[in-house]
């Protein structure tokens, strides 16, 4: 398998993470008590 000198194995890792992160960012603006979830 052929990897891009762009690629690196956290790559994934950290795009899930930026999703995660980002889906909530709706309910955390709506309710500005709403809690952060880890």
């Amino acid at each position: 398998m052929w990897y891009s000198p762009l690629y690196h194995a956290m790559r994934d890792a950290w795009d899930m993470a930026a999703e995660i992160c980002l889906s909530q960012l709706p309910s955390l603006v709506e309710d500005c008590n709403a809690k952060f979830q880890v």
